[in-house]
């Protein structure tokens, strides 16, 4: 989707998803402590309410997806964030573009080579474009246009190779493209996954997962409003203590020289919350890892060659 272009004061700007981001972050931050700050989703109501739209398109902004449709709506945003309207919009010089990462003359190798150079452009996406803080936001004034500049440069890169490749691999290296670009749509992660990425990895599917998709970067209320024991906890958090299995030791120890009753999760927010990562990488990590295996299943005989 292109960027909705206006003009103010003699100037051609836009509104920038990652500076809406920015100023909403920096919004919770002057309400103080962690504990009494506003909620993402909270903000985005009354943001919603106050412009007049939608609560998910506010959390499309959010998330570098779309961008307002109305000038008024900007100064609505400016008003609730308290901020002058212009530290939400970015001037028109030179456009923002995905680097081109598609060398699309290099089409010359064994076929085993061209699958390995594509699922490195599919992992540099999932790294790029995929969690609510992702890469993008910090990149790019409109993220989602980027995204789908990044998904036609894909397709035209397959297309490309065609010729040096099997038709199996052909098609599938397609369906991988259109699966990843649909999961990166994803509203419910364990409704909207292809079958066959959840049965290479059913933790896609689990509540935990929607859990952790929903609560992106946002370990706190993550933890407060859902996650009350161990096995849900320890399930949200898996690929965590499968990396470091010593840490579930660590949160042992504290919790009984503490004598706290409380997640393992928990006892170690409370110790070294700046030392966990944020949990939405977990989201992202978790696709890359499912990817690998889609990848080795789909082509491996390609790969064994």
């Amino acid at each position: 989707m292109a960027v909705r272009k206006f003009y103010d004061d003699g100037r051609t700007v836009s509104f920038s998803c990652l500076k809406f981001r920015q100023q909403l972050n920096a919004y919770r931050e002057r309400c103080g402590e962690k504990k009494d700050r506003v909620k993402v989703d909270t903000l985005c109501r009354l943001i919603a309410q106050n412009a007049n739209v939608s609560t998910e398109a506010v959390k499309n902004w959010y998330k570098g997806k779309n961008g307002v449709s109305d000038f008024a709506i900007v100064k609505s945003i400016a008003e609730v964030l308290n901020i002058d309207y212009n530290e939400l919009l970015v001037e028109e010089t030179v456009e923002n573009h995905v680097v081109d990462q598609f060398d699309v003359s290099s089409t010359l190798g064994e076929e085993k080579d061209l699958v390995k150079q594509v699922f490195g452009l599919l992992n540099d996406f999932i790294y790029l474009f995929m969690g609510d803080d992702c890469r993008a936001l910090h990149l790019y004034a409109n993220p989602y246009a980027e995204m789908n500049k990044y998904i036609f440069n894909l397709y035209h890169f397959v297309d490309s190779i065609a010729l040096s490749i099997s038709e199996d691999t052909y098609s599938n290296l397609r369906k991988t493209i259109t699966e990843l670009y649909y999961i990166l749509e994803c509203t419910r992660p364990g409704v909207n996954v292809p079958e066959e990425w959840l049965e290479v990895n059913n933790y896609l599917g689990s509540p935990e997962f929607e859990m952790i998709y929903e609560y992106e970067n946002n370990w706190q209320d993550l933890i407060e409003d859902y996650v009350e024991d161990d096995d849900a906890a320890d399930n949200c958090f898996h690929m965590l203590f499968e990396d470091m299995p010593e840490l579930i030791t660590k949160a042992d120890v504290l919790r009984e020289v503490n004598g706290k009753e409380t997640t393992r999760i928990k006892v170690l927010l409370d110790e070294r919350y700046d030392a966990l990562p944020p949990s939405g990488s977990l989201v992202v990590r978790e696709f890359a890892n499912t990817l690998i295996k889609i990848m080795k299943k789909r082509f491996s005989k390609v790969l064994e060659g």
